[in-house]
C-alpha cells in the first residue's frame, strides 16, 4: 500500500569533534513529511514504527538522540499542511565519525481529501420585458 506522502532527508557536513553542547552540531534536526497531491496529513497519525531509531524501539541510541516528535505546520488535514519531524539530539552528543547517520522508522497515514463545491439552482424573475421578433435574411 503506498504511503501517499514523502519524507525529506536531513543531510549536513560535520567535522569530527562537532558537538551539541558548544553549538557546532545542531541540537534539533527537522525533516518534513509532505503529502502527495490530493492527500492531507496530520501529526497525530505519525509515530516511530516498530524499528524506532536505528532499530532500537522505543529507545534511542544512547548519547545520540534524546527525543523524536511530530507536529503540524498548519491546520491538520489542510491541503497545505506538512508534518514536521523534530529529532532532539542528546546534549552530550559529539560527532566522532562512528555514528554517520540516524535511521527513523516513520509510520503514518495520509488521508484522501475530497472536494466539496456548493451547487446552487436559482431563478431570475424578470419584469417589464417585452418580446420582440426580428426578421433576418439567410438561415435561422
Amino acid at each position: 500500500m503506498p504511503n501517499n506522502y514523502t519524507v525529506n532527508n536531513y543531510t549536513a557536513t560535520e567535522a569530527i569533534g562537532d558537538n551539541v553542547s558548544d553549538g557546532t552540531f545542531p541540537n534539533q534536526i527537522q525533516m518534513t513529511i509532505t503529502p502527495n497531491a490530493g492527500y492531507g496529513i496530520q501529526a497525530s497519525d505519525f509515530s516511530l514504527g516498530s524499528d524506532g531509531v536505528n532499530g532500537n524501539f522505543p529507545y534511542y541510541p544512547i548519547g545520540v538522540v534524546s527525543a523524536v516528535s511530530f507536529s503540524d505546520s498548519v491546520t491538520p488535514l489542510d491541503p497545505l499542511n506538512n508534518v514536521i519531524v523534530t529529532l532532539t539530539m542528546a546534549s552530550i552528543f559529539e560527532f566522532d565519525g562512528s555514528v554517520t547517520g540516524v535511521e527513523l522508522d516513520i509510520d503514518g497515514n495520509a488521508h484522501l481529501l475530497t472536494s466539496t463545491v456548493n451547487f446552487v439552482v436559482s431563478s431570475v424573475n424578470a419584469t417589464n420585458v417585452t418580446a420582440t421578433q426580428q426578421a433576418h435574411g439567410g438561415n435561422p
